[in-house]
């Protein structure tokens, strides 16, 4: 389940980042069972199914989540990220991965105040620590209707 929102305009600031909301984030959850209080259950293995964040978070900081494919006979679990300005990218999913939003847009500082006036330096780590994932194909086009083959 994919997660993202924009609000007049501008995807809500610092949400992605965040380990406790579901904003800007891949969510990854078991629909045939479900857990107390909820309507499905939460994989054992999602990176913070035992604390550190909400549970049903898989890979964190996407912009706004678009299109999933997994090309047959891959292994990989490709995404379409739909950009704020500047860069739209095309992530390959690490589970627990950061993909850099609203710290990066593509490969470029991003700054959520003013987009079109990028910080010279930006982070190479999330508000957690954790290593930035870079998108495997940012475009000024699009991210969507990809066609991947293996």
């Amino acid at each position: 389940m994919k997660n993202g929102k924009i609000v007049n305009g501008k995807a809500p600031e610092g949400n992605a980042q965040h380990k406790n909301t579901l904003m800007g984030k891949v969510l990854r959850l078991d629909v045939n069972n479900r857990d107390a209080g909820k309507q499905y259950a939460v994989p054992k293995d999602n990176p913070f199914a035992k604390g550190g964040g909400s549970p049903e978070i898989s890979p964190m900081a996407c912009a706004i989540p678009g299109d999933f494919l997994r090309p047959r006979r891959a292994r990989e679990l490709f995404l379409a990220d739909v950009g704020q300005d500047s860069w739209e990218e095309v992530d390959i999913i690490t589970k627990g991965g950061n993909y850099g939003w609203n710290i990066r847009e593509g490969f470029d500082c991003f700054n959520p105040k003013d987009a079109r006036k990028p910080p010279e330096q930006c982070p190479k780590v999330g508000a957690g620590g954790e290593p930035l994932i870079d998108p495997s194909s940012p475009t000024r086009t699009g991210a969507g209707g990809a066609r991947i083959r293996k």
